[in-house]
């Protein structure tokens, strides 16, 4: 923020300390803020005052220090590959300049994982209470980035119905903060079903340490997308390369523990069912996030084509119906999820009940649809055009609608969230794509439709009218770019 007020250049001294002082700042705060909520954990736990003090010397004087030289030391990768070597490893550690997250955490766990061993605690549960903290510690650390202007993303212009509004960067910092803080909700709900019932779940040990993996990597993997970082392998950035062994690990790792404790529904305790349906929201999150950042890097690749593209002729337009297909395997997935779940699938198609905010849903969906085709006199094809447009439409329509307002809604209900928050986190999901897809004007647009169409969904009890509105205004999103001339 700093930066982008022209501080930087116009107070360099002044900037140069206050980077200092609020990274640095930052950075101690966290850690001992952490500390302070970790030897409270401890102490439920059972820790004795000398094995409290004997961890925090240690996270101190030797697991924080390797997480900050850690963190310089990933300098070098965002090098051309022709420079590394240990040297400049060495060097980027001892005087660097930057500061790498994902592996300012990478060298402590390493140090603790050994610690923990050599003095013979019980590595699980002390790895789970001390992620549990991270999400709340890097929320710390990114306050930081946002104030100093490190880490923003490209520059943007958005344009509301013809307005333009004052351009500005990306906050991405902004963003990686409220989905820490997030995280750390969903990790709290883990632990103490694990860790704070009547009877201890200590089997599930190390549930929250891999949901963390998981949930950080694949947040992190889709926050990429917004961030200007240089391309490490095979197109992608450093941080999504190790975000996607985070993924795979913590996958691993809660597959492992599921496993260890298979039995059936009806012989396991509350706590214990409390955990699926929270892990099975992670593992849905995670998923998508994945296929997200996966599916915009392969359009970026140009392995996959982008069906919402000016039809040259009619042959380019029903191409686009057959382009459409790989976008529909999230929805597909997301039924599969939702069934293994042992939640019921067509029985939320039946339209239960009427109610006025269906008028809105329509008047919104056919208004921004007569504005895009007619209202902003646009040039655009007719006739046989137009089939492939309406196909296009209601298999967008019905995959969108069968993914969020039905998979992600029923999970998240499923999960113990109210309404309220059930509703604003499926619009926040439906809407990411738009964002990486059309701006930040089409992605507002989309947080708020998808906020209706849940308003939708919840006062009608069904999928089926909101099937019907998106449809409708489908033909405008998807018939404007197909049929223009």
């Amino acid at each position: 923020m700093f930066r982008y007020l022209g501080l930087s250049t116009t107070y360099p001294e002044i900037f140069q300390t206050v980077n200092l002082i609020l990274y640095n700042g930052l950075m101690g705060i966290a850690v001992l803020a952490g500390l302070v909520l970790i030897l409270g954990r401890l102490d439920n736990l059972g820790y004795s005052r000398k094995q409290q003090i004997t961890l925090s010397l240690f996270t101190v004087f030797v697991a924080f220090p390797a997480g900050y030289l850690g963190s310089h030391a990933a300098g070098m990768f965002y090098q051309h590959v022709d420079s590394w070597s240990l040297s400049v490893f060495i060097e980027n550690a001892v005087s660097g300049d930057s500061h790498t997250y994902h592996a300012s955490i990478i060298a402590p766990a390493v140090v603790l994982l050994v610690f923990f061993r050599v003095m013979r605690y019980n590595t699980k549960e002390l790895m789970d209470t001390i992620l549990l903290y991270v999400p709340l510690g890097h929320a710390i650390g990114r306050v930081a980035c946002l104030l100093i202007g490190c880490c923003w993303g490209r520059w943007i212009h958005p344009e509301f119905f013809g307005v333009y509004l004052t351009r500005f960067p990306n906050p991405v910092p902004l963003y990686a903060i409220f989905l820490n803080i997030g995280i750390f909700f969903v990790l709290r709900r883990l632990y103490e079903n694990i860790y704070r019932s009547s009877a201890p779940n200590r089997a599930y040990g190390g549930i929250v340490a891999g949901a963390y993996l998981l949930l950080y990597g694949s947040v992190r993997m889709a926050l990429e997308i917004f961030r200007t970082n240089r391309k490490f392998f095979l197109g992608l950035t450093q941080a999504q390369v190790v975000m996607a062994v985070f993924v795979l690990f913590g996958g691993c790792i809660l597959i492992r523990i599921a496993w260890k404790n298979r039995r059936s529904p009806a012989h396991k305790t509350a706590p214990e069912r409390e955990l699926g349906r929270v892990l099975s929201l992670v593992g849905l999150i995670a998923v998508y996030l994945v296929m997200l950042a996966g599916t915009f890097h392969l359009r970026k690749m140009h392995v996959l084509p982008w069906p919402m593209t000016a039809a040259a002729d009619l042959e380019a337009a029903w191409f686009s119906v057959l382009y459409y297909f790989p976008y529909l395997l999230f929805p597909v997935v997301s039924l599969f999820w939702v069934r293994a779940a042992g939640i019921p699938i067509w029985t939320d198609f039946r339209w239960i009940r009427f109610h006025p905010v269906l008028y809105a849903g329509l008047l919104c969906s056919i208004g921004y649809s007569l504005y895009l085709l007619v209202l902003i006199d646009p040039c655009i094809k007719g006739g046989a055009f137009w089939l492939p447009v309406v196909i296009l439409s209601i298999m967008n329509a019905t995959g969108e609608e069968f993914a969020f307002r039905q998979a992600f809604f029923r999970v998240l209900k499923k999960a113990g969230y109210g309404s309220l928050l059930t509703n604003g986190a499926q619009s926040l999901l439906y809407a990411l794509p738009h964002f990486v897809i059309g701006g930040v004007s089409f992605g507002v647009f989309a947080l708020v439709y998808g906020f209706l169409l849940g308003l939708v969904r919840i006062h009608t009890g069904s999928v089926t009218p909101c099937v019907i509105c998106h449809f409708l205004i489908d033909i405008g999103c998807i018939g404007l770019p197909v049929l223009s001339c």
